[in-house]
């Protein structure tokens, strides 16, 4: 398949979709594992299942382009875990909870704004630029969600 803008824009976005995805999967099962709340937990396994199923629908558009995704290595994937483990190393109540998952939609959401900016005038699929879309959505709920547990 010969490479054109729109299949080189579409597998570079959905790519970035697939990392920040997978990025935002394991943030949330580092902090589950942490919380005591039924309700803090019930809120966190919705967004595991939003944050994976946005990474299936990115790896079927990279695959329908051709295109595999690229994962972390093992060292970038511990650095992070660390990172994250350092934000609740010393207070894991629900509130400090909370308010990891107000900072991480509120990353998520800047980084898919910034993305839906880039790549929306430049030859994309429309079912990708649709994703980051929903992707936006979704972090604004989950910012309006998480402050409850403040």
């Amino acid at each position: 398949m010969e490479k054109t803008n729109v299949t080189t824009r579409t597998a570079e976005l959905a790519g970035t979709i697939y990392k920040n995805m997978k990025t935002g999967a394991d943030s949330v099962l580092n902090l589950l594992s942490k919380a005591e709340d039924d309700r803090l937990k019930s809120h966190m396994t919705g967004l595991l299942d939003g944050y994976e199923k946005f990474a299936s629908e990115a790896k079927k558009i990279l695959d329908s382009e051709g295109v595999a995704p690229k994962e972390d290595n093992i060292i970038e994937k511990m650095g992070a875990k660390m990172g994250r483990g350092m934000r609740t190393l010393t207070d894991s109540s629900t509130s400090r909870l909370g308010e990891v998952l107000m900072e991480d939609a509120t990353t998520s959401f800047c980084e898919a704004l910034r993305l839906l900016h880039q790549y929306e005038n430049k030859d994309c699929r429309p079912e990708v630029l649709q994703l980051v879309r929903d992707i936006i959505a979704f972090e604004e709920n989950n910012y309006n969600t998480a402050k409850s547990f403040i």
